[in-house]
């Protein structure tokens, strides 16, 4: 499978697209960092094969997040309570459309300080061969925080996570016509871990 990269006329968008239909080609965990007018078109995004670190207690330090998108990578090893503080890609004008986008990690999208997003048909899946009691409880399929203007339509989210879609300091978004379907795979007889499609 071939996914061509083209530049629109206008030398304004990028795009990166399947180069057939029928055939996803697979990507491994991309960075979209303080960048503008990208379209991710009919593409397979997937984490890192997962990897536990033994000298960090079991925490995975690879397959975390299939697609990883902020304002600058400071703000992964931050306080997610300074997010606020970091401004937004202001119009960033992203759309992710006819993905398979899957994790077995913390996120399948770990999206933070963004303005302009839509994710429209994508399959989001994040299912845990051994997951971490951290990255079960405070993941999700897909995490959005301090985002705005973001909207998902016919989207499908199915995870073993306590939450699908974890939405911190969000503002105007729109979600229509998706699909929500958690495993409950972790969770059973745990009080901690209330199930939700949104949170």
């Amino acid at each position: 499978a071939t996914f061509p990269v083209t530049l629109s006329e206008d030398g304004n968008t990028l795009t990166i697209k399947a180069g057939d239909s029928k055939a996803k080609p697979w990507i491994h965990h991309i960075v979209i960092r303080n960048s503008k007018n990208i379209v991710l078109d009919s593409l397979a995004i997937f984490s890192d094969p997962a990897d536990t670190d033994a000298s960090k207690e079991g925490v995975q330090t690879k397959g975390d997040n299939a697609i990883e998108m902020d304002i600058d990578h400071a703000t992964q090893g931050s306080s997610w309570n300074e997010l606020n503080t970091k401004g937004y890609v202001e119009n960033a004008n992203i759309v992710i459309q006819n993905c398979m986008i899957g994790s077995d990690g913390f996120t399948g999208a770990h999206i933070s300080s963004y303005d302009g997003i839509t994710f429209k048909n994508n399959d989001f899946e994040s299912v845990f061969d051994n997951g971490t009691s951290n990255s079960i409880t405070w993941g999700a399929s897909l995490k959005l925080m301090y985002c705005k203007n973001i909207k998902f339509i016919q989207n499908n989210f199915r995870g073993d996570h306590a939450t699908l879609l974890w939405i911190q300091e969000v503002q105007n978004m729109l979600v229509m016509n998706n699909v929500f379907w958690n495993t409950n795979k972790f969770l059973a007889g745990d009080g901690d871990r209330n199930p939700a499609a949104m949170r």
